[in-house]
């Protein structure tokens, strides 16, 4: 794994979820009012290799309907 997320205190009323778990390979968000729009949802990682990497695509879905879902597209991030 290139890159570790980073535990950090966050609050709903300056962005926006209500909780989030983080793991050695993933972060989850959890939303309980999701207007419609756009929304961006961040975290702080720790790279721990160097090289090129693939960001996977993110994953969004409905906690108790698992048909509504959705994908962000990959990224490549390197460095040195």
């Amino acid at each position: 794994m290139a890159f570790r997320p980073m535990k950090v205190t966050y609050y709903w009323r300056e962005y926006g979820y209500n909780y989030k778990e983080v793991f050695a390979d993933r972060v989850s968000f959890f939303v309980t009012t999701l207007p419609d729009g756009r929304h961006v949802y961040e975290y702080t990682a720790r790279v721990t290799h160097t090289g090129q990497f693939t960001a996977l695509p993110a994953e969004a879905y409905a906690m108790y309907d698992l048909e509504q879902w959705g994908r962000s597209a990959s990224d490549l991030w390197g460095s040195e």
